[in-house]
């Protein structure tokens, strides 16, 4: 059976292909698998931005932040998200954050 860092490089595979709802279940199972794996969660945001699920992929990132406080790249897209949202303050304090 495949762990979590499997089925969250594999999900990220499916969605370069342009397969979003099946990188999506993947993923999801890799959480059910590993919930608390920062990177999964980061994967996770990284196919809902695609989708342009900003705010789902905004959850996703902020609990990648939280399980991996130090997880830059997060914190960067996190405040990527934001800016989408229009949330131009709270993404400053994201990227201050990630500085």
């Amino acid at each position: 059976m495949p762990d979590a860092r499997e089925l969250s490089d594999k999900a990220l595979g499916l969605a370069e292909s342009g397969h979003y709802e099946e990188a999506l279940d993947l993923i999801n199972k890799g959480i059910k698998i590993d919930a608390n794996n920062a990177n999964v969660w980061y994967n996770k945001g990284i196919i809902l931005f695609r989708m342009c699920r900003y705010q789902d992929a905004l959850n996703s990132f902020a609990q990648a932040a939280d399980i991996d406080p130090e997880f830059t790249e997060a914190l960067v897209n996190k405040g990527v998200a934001l800016m989408e949202l229009g949330k131009t303050l709270a993404a400053i304090h994201a990227f201050d954050k990630a500085i």
